[in-house]
């Protein structure tokens, strides 16, 4: 409905953005800053070094998928 020009695939990017950012609000309403400034950083090293960087960090593996 919001998308109505939207391709599947675009729909599905969309979609799984959505579920990532909704799973990134719901951790880090739990954190102080300290915490939040830890998982920023993990989540930044997943996006520059996807090919090299590992964590067991659910949030991480959805970020370099």
């Amino acid at each position: 409905v919001c998308y109505p020009e939207a391709g599947a695939p675009q729909l599905r990017a969309i979609s799984d953005f959505l579920a990532w950012f909704f799973l990134l609000d719901n951790v880090s309403d739990e954190m102080d800053v300290k915490d939040t400034k830890a998982i920023a950083d993990v989540i930044m090293n997943s996006l520059y070094f996807p090919e090299t960087y590992r964590s067991n960090i659910r949030l991480v593996r959805m970020t370099q998928e």
